[in-house]
C-alpha cells in the first residue's frame, strides 16, 4: 500500500468522547468514539490542538516559556468531561496510566493557560507514571518536532528540499551487530552470500562494545575479518558517537551509510532468496521507501498503539489507523527521504525520550513510520501481514521467527527474533537446534471473489470510504481478491503464551496455537521451497562458535 504526499494530506483525526450512560468494554468504547468523532468532525482534539498551538510559535528561537499549573483529572474516562477536583494532583505528584486528564500549564509571559498531555483511560500503558513537572519536556519536544517541521516545509517551498533519484545512487546493505548477535551476523552473511546477493555490505558497530579497549575488542578480529576477507565486499564501520546507545544505532547506522540506497537488515534476520530486486520493484521506485508491518494494529496491539495515544498530540499529527511498524528490514532511498530522516534523527536521539518514557513506541521500531508520516514523505508498507516460523508439538504450534514478504506476496526474509543463534557458545554451550518445523501465514486473499466476508466488506468500503482517502484505508477495487483494511484488522490476531508444556516453560510463542484456525494456514517445513535454509543457517552458526571458541583458545595460550 503506496502513501502518498496526495493520501497524507487527507489524514484523520482522532479525539476523546464519551457516554456517560453507557458502560462498555475499552474495544466497544473505542469503537464508538470512532463513530462518535465521524459525526462530530473531531472538534474536541482540533480545540486541543489550536490551544496548544497559540504557544507553539515556530518563529520564535526557543519554546514557550511555560510552567506548571498541575494535574487536573477529569471524571470518569476523557479528556473534556468535568474537571475532578477532589482527585487533582500537584506537579510533583504522580498519576499512573489508566486514568484521565491533562496537565494545565501557564505561560510565564501572557499569564495564558493551556492544557497539555490529554490522557483518557486508555491513552497510556497502565504501567507508565506521568508527573506533570515534567509536562515541560512534552511541549518543549512538540516545538521541536513542529520547528523542524515549518523548516521543512519552508525549504520544500523554496525548492532548497526537492531531491531527485540519481542514477548512479550507490546501493548496499547496512547491518548492526553487538557483542550478542555477532554469530547471528555472521549467519546471516553467509545466508546473503549463498543466496548468490552481491551487494557490498556495512557492518556496524558501537566503540564502546566492541572497539578499542573495550572487554570484547578481540571480537572484530575474528568474525569480522573472516567475513571481510572471504564474504565481501565487507566494510566495517565503528559508531564512537557518545549519543548512540541500543535501538538508536540502527537509525545512526543508516544517517551516516555511504549508500545512497539502503536495504537495512536486522543481525538475526535472513533472505530466502536474493532481495537484491526489491531496489528496482515499481513499490520501492515510486515511493523511495518500503516498510513491513508489525504483528499488531489498532484492534490489537502490545504497544498500546491506538486513536486513545498520547503519540498523536506529541507528535501533532493526526491519528493513523494502520499496521504498526516491524523494523527488522527497512528500504530507504535517502536522497529522497531526506526530509523524514531529518525528522527520524530528532525522533531517536532527542533527550529525554519520552517514546521511551511514557510507552509511546517500542524502540525505533514505529520511529521510521512515524517520522515519514509527520514529514508526508511517501512510502510503500508491504500489505501482506506477517506470517510466523516455529515448531509444532502434541498439534500445539510455537511461533519463533517473524516471517515477511516481498511486495508481491512472496516470502523473503526470516526474523529469528524469538530465538538467537548462540553457536553453542549460550549458558548450557548447546549447539543450536532447529526450530522451523512449521509455516502459519494469514490468509490474505480470498480463495473465491464471491467469498461473502470479502463482498460485504468492500460494499463497506464503498459507501463509507472514498479511495484513498485515508491512511490505513483499503486502496483496491471492488473485485480485487486481496482483503481490504477495514477486514484485515478485524481477521487477523496473533497471540502471546507460554509455550509450557509442550515446550520449555521460558519459551514464549507467538503465533496461533492450534493448527487449524479461520483465516490462518499451516503447513510443514519441508513443503515449503526454502526448506534447506534452516540446515544452511545451523552450519553457518557453528562456523561462527568454532572461531569464537579458537580465538579464544588463542587467547589463552
Amino acid at each position: 500500500m503506496n502513501f502518498s504526499a496526495s493520501v497524507l494530506d487527507n489524514v484523520t483525526t482522532s479525539d476523546s468522547v464519551n457516554n456517560d450512560d453507557v458502560k462498555l468494554s475499552p474495544k466497544l468504547l473505542r469503537e464508538l468514539k470512532r463513530r462518535q468523532r465521524a459525526d462530530t468532525g473531531n472538534s474536541s482534539l482540533d480545540r486541543v490542538w489550536e490551544s496548544a498551538a497559540r504557544l507553539m510559535d515556530t518563529g520564535g528561537s526557543k519554546p514557550p516559556d511555560l510552567h506548571c499549573v498541575g494535574w487536573r483529572q477529569t471524571d470518569d474516562c476523557g479528556t473534556k468531561d468535568s474537571v475532578a477536583h477532589k482527585k487533582h494532583r500537584g506537579c510533583d505528584q504522580f498519576v499512573r496510566g489508566g486514568v484521565a486528564g491533562y496537565c494545565l500549564m501557564e505561560d510565564e509571559t501572557s499569564g495564558q493557560q493551556v492544557q497539555v498531555m490529554h490522557i483518557s483511560c486508555d491513552t497510556l500503558h497502565p504501567s507508565v507514571m506521568l508527573s506533570c513537572r515534567h509536562a515541560g519536556d512534552f511541549v518543549d519536544f512538540q516545538w521541536k518536532v513542529e520547528k523542524l517541521s515549518a523548516t521543512i516545509k519552508e525549504e520544500t517551498k523554496s525548492g532548497s528540499e526537492q531531491q531527485m533519484a540519481s542514477a548512479t545512487a550507490t546501493e548496499g546493505i547496512v547491518m548492526v551487530m553487538y557483542p550478542k548477535l555477532i554469530v547471528s551476523a555472521y549467519a546471516s552473511i553467509r545466508t546473503l552470500r549463498a543466496v548468490n546477493c552481491t551487494l557490498p555490505v556495512e557492518l556496524w558497530y558501537l566503540e564502546s562494545e566492541m572497539g578499542k579497549g573495550s572487554t570484547n575488542e578481540s571480537l572484530l578480529e575474528t568474525i569480522p575479518k573472516q567475513l571481510k576477507s572471504k564474504f565481501g565486499p565487507l566494510t566495517l564501520r565503528s559508531i564512537e558517537d557518545s549519543r548512540v546507545v541500543g535501538f538508536n544505532s540502527k537509525v545512526y547506522a543508516i544517517l551516516h551509510s555511504k549508500f545512497d540506497r539502503v536495504l537495512f537488515l536486522d543481525a538475526d534476520n535472513v533472505p530466502v532468496k536474493d532481495p537484491s530486486y526489491l531496489f528496482k520493484t515499481p513499490e520501492f521506485v515510486q515511493t523511495g521507501a518500503i516498510f513491513w508491518p508489525d504483528f499488531w494494529h489498532p484492534m490489537k496491539t502490545i504497544f498500546n498503539i491506538n486513536d486513545e495515544s498520547l503519540l498523536w498530540e506529541m507528535l501533532a499529527t493526526p491519528y493513523v489507523d494502520m499496521f504498526e511498524q516491524e523494523s527488522g528490514q527497512l528500504m530507504i532511498d535517502k536522497t529522497r527521504s531526506a526530509a523524514a530522516l531529518r525528522m527520524l534523527s530528532l525522533f531517536a536521539f532527542h533527550d529525554p525520550n519520552l517514546f521511551s518514557r511514557y510507552k509511546l513506541a517500542h524502540g525505533d521500531k514505529d520511529l521510521f513510520r512515524l517520522a515519514w508520516l509527520k514529514t508526508k514523505t511517501p512510502f510503500h508498507m508491504i500489505a501482506n501481514p506477517p506470517g510466523i516460523a516455529g515448531s509444532v508439538r502434541e498439534r500445539k504450534f510455537c511461533g519463533m521467527s517473524m516471517v515477511q514478504s516481498d511486495p508481491q506476496g512472496e516470502v523473503l526474509f526470516l526474523h529469528r527474533n524469538a530465538k538467537k543463534l548462540t553457536g553453542g557458545l549460550g549458558p548450557k554451550y548447546e549447539p543450536d537446534s532447529k526450530i522451523w518445523t512449521h509455516l502459519q501465514r494469514f490468509r490474505y486473499r480470498a480463495a473465491s471473489p464471491h467469498d461473502p466476508t470479502m463482498e460485504a466488506a468492500f460494499e463497506e468500503l464503498k459507501a463509507n470510504v472514498p479511495p484513498d482517502s485515508r491512511i490505513g484505508g483499503p486502496r483496491v477495487a471492488v473485485g480485487n481478491l486481496e482483503m481490504p483494511y477495514n477486514l484485515l484488522r478485524q481477521k487477523y490476531a496473533v497471540d502471546i503464551f507460554n509455550g509450557a508444556p509442550e515446550f520449555d516453560e521460558t519459551q514464549w510463542c507467538y503465533g496461533r496455537p492450534k493448527l487449524t484456525v479461520p483465516r490462518f494456514k499451516t503447513v510443514a517445513w519441508e513443503d515449503t521451497p526454502f526448506s534447506a535454509i534452516e540446515d544452511d543457517l545451523l552450519r553457518y552458526s557453528a562456523e561462527a562458535g568454532a572461531l569464537l571458541s579458537q580465538s579464544e583458545g588463542q587467547e589463552a595460550g
